[in-house]
């Protein structure tokens, strides 16, 4: 069974891909376009969208984040950082993470 994690874990892969160098800024996971339930949600709690989407399933544990790039540090190299500051956090060096750069720039 796969279900979404919360809570501390998301919390700590929130905090490192923050402090990556490079990366100038995280995003929702999913964007609030793909998710007519979370702008619902979000308009009736007043809760932001998680930055990190976490998921554990008995074949292993993904995770997405959206992240904007300062200008001055090379997208993709960052991206990779992000990955694997996650994936060393989490001490699974094959677990799937999904890391998209959604701005470059300020």
């Amino acid at each position: 069974m796969t279900k979404p994690a919360t809570g501390a874990l998301a919390d700590e892969l929130t905090r490192i891909a923050q402090t990556v160098d490079g990366v100038s800024a995280l995003f929702p996971a999913r964007p609030l376009w793909q998710s007519v339930a979370g702008v619902a949600l979000q308009a009736i709690t007043g809760e932001a969208l998680p930055l990190v989407a976490l998921t554990e399933s008995p074949g292993g544990v993904s995770v997405k984040v959206r992240i904007g790039v300062d200008a001055a540090h090379s997208a993709p190299a960052v991206a990779r950082r992000v990955a694997q500051a996650i994936r060393s956090h989490l001490h699974r060096p094959a677990a799937a993470v999904e890391v998209s750069v959604v701005k470059i720039g300020g």
